[in-house]
């Protein structure tokens, strides 16, 4: 996803804080942003079949499955969002898998800087 600008935002996350907390920042940052929020895989999943957004927040610890499987059913299904993956504790090997899979943009680790947020945004 070259250029395009940012609009919509799915932010699938577990934790209510770190939902709150990427919301908010967001919302300063870039108070234009369309953003939705879902708390398992099995919602998120269900809303990608019907919309489409321009990028994805995906925590890599969920219930139901890792955000590993996640990445693998988007695959599947030819989503194009910007996929951009959140953990509380970013491995080395974390950051391997990253490289070597053209289909995620980064990884970063929660709570997502203002800074990262710039650098995802290309500002």
């Amino acid at each position: 996803m070259s250029q395009t600008k940012i609009q919509k935002i799915l932010i699938l996350e577990d934790d209510k804080i770190q939902q709150l907390i990427l919301k908010k920042k967001l919302s300063l940052l870039f108070p234009e942003l369309l953003i939705f929020i879902h708390s398992t895989p099995t919602k998120a999943i269900d809303f990608l079949e019907v919309n489409e957004v321009d990028l994805i927040f995906l925590d890599v610890n969920l219930p139901e499955m890792s955000g590993w499987e996640i990445i693998d059913l988007l695959k599947k299904d030819s989503i194009e969002s910007k996929l951009i993956l959140v953990s509380g504790s970013v491995s080395e090997e974390d950051k391997e898998r990253v490289k070597k899979d053209g289909f995620i943009h980064a990884i970063y680790e929660k709570p997502v800087s203002n800074p990262d947020l710039l650098e995802i945004f290309g500002i």
